[in-house]
């Protein structure tokens, strides 16, 4: 969990005859350097995101060990990341994705890359999205890919009040599809979109969960 920027471990103790529970707090010591925003985790390996988008860093707790990784030419404040393993050599990578409009600026700010453990190195993953994951959608790992909640991209013209799907057809805002998307880190692809069995609209929050170490729930 993180607390006031800072890393730290969760020990609870759940006492059945007194229906009571211990909590343990603690700062981790090796990341006292680091203040940071977001934490993902994927096979016991933990990938912590620094607070000024200036570096990541990938920590395995069991071993004690860290790695400081830094952007080829800077990371972003609306990057979205992903945490996950090749299943043929069990190489863990990074997946980094931005694709998001600056109206001040009248840019178009995209990548989609990723970060590979064996060689310390990013490169760029041919991917044109006509899906989006909104910044506060995080993916779930899950026997080294990643899912994600995911809905159709909406092309917005500033003089069009109409917002419009990839197709170019006028929608709803509340009306877009929306689905799962699995990222394969051994392939280093975006699968076929996976059906839901419900509609949700952009006012809700969607969480993946894991049940059983092989199974996902959307919540």
């Amino acid at each position: 969990m993180t607390m006031d920027s800072k890393v730290c471990s969760l020990r609870f103790n759940l006492r059945k005859e007194e229906d009571a529970v211990d909590l343990s707090i603690k700062q981790v010591d090796i990341l006292n350097q680091v203040e940071i925003s977001k934490v993902f985790h994927c096979d016991g390996l933990l990938l912590c995101v620094a607070k000024d988008n200036s570096r990541l860093v990938a920590w395995n707790p069991y071993l004690g060990q860290t790695r400081s990784i830094g952007p080829r030419k800077s990371f972003h404040r609306l990057d979205s990341y992903a945490l996950g393993y090749d299943n043929k050599t069990r190489n863990h990578k990074i997946l980094r994705f931005l694709d998001y409009y600056d109206v001040s600026h009248k840019q178009h700010l995209f990548a989609f890359e990723i970060y590979d453990f064996s060689s310390n190195s990013w490169r760029n993953v041919e991917v044109r999205p006509d899906w989006e994951v909104d910044f506060h959608q995080r993916g779930l790992s899950l026997k080294g890919n990643t899912y994600f909640f995911a809905h159709e991209k909406l092309l917005v013209d500033f003089f069009d009040p109409i917002p419009r799907s990839s197709s170019g057809r006028g929608i709803v805002i509340t009306d877009f599809e929306s689905f799962l998307l699995c990222f394969d880190f051994t392939r280093e692809t975006i699968g076929p979109r996976l059906p839901l069995p419900f509609h949700s609209y952009n006012e809700e929050t969607v969480s993946l969960s894991c049940l059983r170490e092989d199974q996902l729930a959307v919540l």
